[in-house]
């Protein structure tokens, strides 16, 4: 009975895996992954906010598959089912084979792990390690055996160049066995050393990197915690009580209420349960600090919800383990089974396509919609293609293209053709600038050449005295920044437009013809 019920659900997984890359295949790049793309074409042994994971992922995909959102979305689906697979053999390994399959179930029904079935950010990648690890430290653990030591290591050190939230397996993995009377023996033996040797290799292009340019990656993400923003002032309390409230209540979308509050139950009994056996404390340990850590630091300032996203996968398999205790007439079991995954499985659907609520007659504006940063781009670089190919003959020769934010360059530059009437030295310089300031880092951007500091070998300006066009989604004010309006002999609004979906405005941009670069410092 298991071995059908198994293989009926390794079937489901491949018609879902198909269904993912179907899906993403025809929703537009996002902002995100298209800045990853860029990344890829210029591999480097780190990145400003990064290690090399992603980049060099994405050149192994579209090295194979060409440079397509096709390449990007099958990569996001062989991650999603992969994962799936080695949950399944951890959720063996640490109870049973049905206790597996029905946390996979709950797993791949939830919205936020089908959006990364679909979406490539850095998340995929590095969850589909973070289980590799997990599943590494147990069988190390029981086996003995160095070859699952040397795995885990590989896992996260692999993971880590992915993205760094992966380190704190490593704490976890000590806690366990410092506090596991029939693991602790491992702190004795080599193979744990062996792992941290290969975890402290694999941080090598991340340290060469940082350590050529001035520890950025450290700054960017000490920042990212908010933890400065959360200091005591004289003047504002520094709890956020609202806050709290709000990523929780997130949480409950993007998991599903019914799973989430089931979640919320498992938490709680994991913690009163924390030692009750070994494979709940081993589970407690790998969930609990990451969900609880980014929940207590919501009430200094809210994260983003896609954080806390790895703590679930442990707690996905003792949610099931503890089903059976949860207190609940018989008869009402399978009812509250139907809701819970019909509601998952119908926020997983809406999810993946918004626009489907659209269609039925909703009146949705895009700016409240998830899916938001994946809309509009195409339409929206036809028409500045067109501009630019206009501005080009109107001028009589090759233009550069500035916008105000890279979210807007780097998915405009994976939509405009190639043979583009635009200035272009070398393939190190960007299709499109970003306006900024030489010695001020704000993101990769900042690292490659431009056209205010292009690193010419010969010292050769090429964009001086040429001219330009400024896009920005900044639309209300009536001129453009102060340093694009001081850098050029003139600047004018050449053309405003919308572009729309199911009748509804998606995003907005205003284009600037810029004429007779002067060249000079640019200020942000």
């Amino acid at each position: 009975m298991t071995w059908t019920a198994t293989r009926l659900v390794i079937a489901g997984l491949i018609l879902l895996t198909v269904a993912r890359v179907l899906i993403g295949s025809s929703i537009e790049i996002s902002s995100d992954e298209s800045y990853y793309l860029l990344w890829a074409e210029r591999l480097d042994w780190s990145y400003y906010s990064k290690g090399p994971g992603v980049a060099t992922a994405l050149a192994i995909m579209t090295g194979v598959l060409g440079k397509s959102v096709f390449a990007i979305r099958c990569l996001s689906g062989l991650l999603g089912i992969g994962m799936s697979l080695i949950f399944l053999q951890l959720g063996t390994e640490l109870f049973d084979r049905r206790t597996a399959l029905w946390a996979l179930v709950v797993l791949n029904l939830t919205p936020i792990f089908n959006a990364g079935g679909i979406i490539l950010t850095i998340d995929p990648l590095m969850m589909f390690f973070w289980v590799i690890v997990m599943l590494g430290t147990w069988k190390a653990v029981r086996t003995r055996k160095m070859v699952w030591w040397a795995l885990t290591g590989v896992a996260m050190g692999l993971g880590f160049l992915c993205k760094y939230t992966i380190l704190v397996l490593y704490p976890s993995i000590v806690a366990f066995l410092a506090l596991s009377p029939q693991s602790r023996v491992e702190l004795r033996r080599p193979g744990f050393y062996v792992m941290t040797a290969l975890v402290l290799v694999s941080m090598t292009p991340v340290l060469i990197w940082n350590g050529a340019h001035g520890w950025i990656t450290i700054r960017h993400l000490w920042e990212r915690t908010g933890l400065v923003e959360a200091e005591p002032k004289p003047t504002e309390f520094p709890l956020r009580p609202l806050d709290f409230l709000a990523y929780l209540g997130m949480h409950f979308g993007v998991y599903s209420p019914v799973i989430f509050a089931g979640f919320c139950w498992t938490i709680v009994r994991a913690i009163r349960r924390f030692r009750a056996s070994e494979p709940e404390f081993f589970l407690g340990v790998f969930s609990l600090p990451i969900v609880l850590g980014y929940f207590l630091l919501s009430c200094f300032k809210m994260g983003e919800i896609n954080w806390t996203a790895p703590g679930f996968v442990g707690l996905s398999l003792l949610l099931v383990h503890y089903w059976p205790e949860f207190r609940i007439q018989d008869r009402l079991r399978p009812r509250l089974l139907a809701n819970a995954f019909g509601i998952a499985a119908v926020l997983t659907l809406f999810s993946a396509n918004p626009d489907l609520l659209r269609a039925a007659g909703l009146s949705w504006p895009y700016e409240r919609d998830p899916h938001w940063r994946l809309r509009g781009w195409q339409t929206l670089t036809v028409q500045l293609e067109k501009e630019i190919r206009d501005f080009a003959e109107e001028v009589g020769e090759p233009v550069f293209v500035v916008t105000n934010r890279y979210q807007m360059a780097a998915p405009s530059a994976f939509y405009l053709p190639g043979d583009l009437p635009i200035i272009r030295p070398d393939v190190e310089h960007p299709v499109i600038h970003m306006r900024g300031e030489p010695g001020k880092v704000h993101n990769q951007f900042s690292f490659w050449p431009s056209y205010y500091d292009p690193k010419m070998a010969d010292g050769s300006q090429p964009y001086l005295g040429r001219c330009a066009l400024y896009f920005t989604d900044e639309v209300r004010g009536q001129n453009p920044p102060r340093e694009v309006r001081e850098a050029f002999e003139s600047v004018k609004v050449r053309s405003f437009f919308t572009a729309t979906r199911h009748g509804l405005p998606v995003r907005s941009w205003k284009v600037f013809a810029c004429r007779n670069y002067r060249g000079g410092k640019q200020g942000d």
